[in-house]
């Protein structure tokens, strides 16, 4: 299942701060009282790393497009998130299908969270009202969807639904975790209901449903008893193969799972998360990917020798470890957290060797420069990342553990903010948090 690789959050690097200001949530080695480089203010005598990076990105306006779906999709992929909010106004006051207004809303809800608007997310989601009402099923629009029945409210919103109480900072968070749980619950109840049917599903013939100038793609179909997002032909014989179907409920479920699990490592519930994966890894034993996510929530529980083990574990089934992004990421977390910062710095060099666009080791390889009272090392680590391609590697986090790094540099460092900034505003998107450039208010 590729699926529950891209969806399960990682616990997160160590950083220098976290951008909420709650401080590390990796880090339990303080330097002390560790000199590391005498602060200086002659900025001036260092060059701008920045100025000579000549392509910026085409920032896209509603008016840049065509004002339909396809003008949305280009809008989506350049991260104007704001543009996305004006031309789905005009999409909506034409859009003929229910279907397709609640694409658009779907649209508009994530454009909404990508900017940090979360109450405006809030608002529209209830505004669609009870996801299973028949107003948002295919049935109750015959004349539209003559061949359709269960609903067309796309699952992305559910999990979205899931994820709002959390991003409101409500009291919130249980209320989040009980909505995922109540996902799974679903999800669940959908494979163990399939799994009864098994036998009369098996072998039914394909045919997905083609809708009108549709903006995403149909949620997948499902078995005519559920109907949570699920779309589903009258006709037998164009019902969904009954492996498609499982599939597809198998790795919604891995994506709940492990949604749970990222929530509770931010929560710091790590034995609640570590039991969790450990259930999943039952089911995926010989997934290396799994077995490391596993390793190091270990880790940041602070179990070294069960992340060691889940580790070598992890590497029995790689090919060439010596070789692995996996593998070297793997054997520099855990050099990280016996406090061996070269050894670990030869590891996430390692994987920059193998990906050098991997922003997650060339984060940890500045830390642990750092923690060695390398600072200019650890500086021109982040620095050189970003450089090499800032149009994906302007990562929030890389900032500012960057803008960090410069205050402890020097007390000029402001210049080197403002140059950051000016690249920001090249090559980053709507959605960017400028507040994690720490400038003056």
């Amino acid at each position: 299942m590729d699926t529950k690789r891209a969806t399960y959050e990682r616990p997160p690097p160590p950083t220098f701060q976290s951008r909420d200001g709650e401080g590390d949530t990796v880090d339990r080695h303080p330097l002390g009282g560790s000199q590391i480089e005498t602060i200086t203010s002659d900025h001036a005598a260092i060059p701008d790393p920045f100025k000579d990076i000549p392509t910026s990105r085409i920032k896209l306006t509603a008016e840049d497009v065509t004002p339909d779906k396809a003008g949305l999709r280009k809008l989506m992929q350049n991260g104007s998130w704001r543009a996305v909010l004006k031309l789905t106004e005009k999409c909506l006051e034409k859009s003929k299908y229910p279907h397709d207004v609640l694409q658009l809303k779907l649209s508009r809800i994530i454009a909404h969270l990508k900017i940090r608007s979360y109450k405006a997310a809030a608002d529209e989601l209830d505004a669609i009202g009870d996801f299973d009402d028949k107003t948002n099923c295919y049935q109750n629009y015959p004349h539209l969807y003559p061949n359709l029945i269960g609903s067309m409210v796309p699952y992305a919103l559910r999990v979205i639904r899931a994820e709002i109480p959390y991003f409101l900072k409500e009291e919130a968070n249980v209320t989040s975790i009980d909505l995922f749980y109540q996902l799974l619950a679903d999800c669940r109840r959908e494979i163990a209901h399939l799994n009864i049917n098994k036998q009369k599903l098996q072998g039914i013939a394909v045919s997905k449903p083609e809708l009108v100038d549709s903006l995403t793609a149909l949620t997948f179909p499902s078995s005519p008893n559920f109907s949570v997002s699920s779309t589903i032909l009258l006709d037998e014989a164009s019902r969904p193969t009954y492996e498609d179907t499982i599939s597809m409920w198998l790795e919604r479920e891995n994506r709940i799972i492990f949604a749970i699990a990222t929530r509770l490592v931010k929560e710091k519930e790590y034995p609640l998360a570590i039991s969790l994966l450990q259930d999943v890894v039952q089911k995926y034993p010989n997934d290396p990917l799994l077995l490391s996510s596993l390793g190091r929530v270990q880790l940041q529980l602070g179990n070294i020798r069960a992340a060691a083990a889940i580790f070598k574990q992890a590497e029995s089934i790689i090919q060439d470890p010596e070789t692995s992004v996996i593998a070297n990421m793997n054997r520099g977390y855990l050099a990280l957290a016996l406090d061996q910062y070269t050894t670990a710095i030869d590891h996430f060099q390692a994987v920059l060797d193998i990906d050098p666009s991997n922003i997650i080791a060339g984060n940890n390889k500045a830390i642990c420069l750092l923690y060695t009272c390398d600072l200019g090392r650890a500086i021109s680590t982040l620095e050189e990342l970003i450089r090499k391609d800032p149009l994906h590697n302007l990562h929030e986090v890389l900032v500012f553990n960057l803008c960090t790094l410069y205050d402890l540099k020097s007390d000029n460092s402001q210049e080197r903010k403002k140059s950051m900034m000016t690249l920001i505003a090249k090559f980053a998107s709507d959605s960017f948090d400028f507040s994690v450039l720490k400038m003056p208010t």
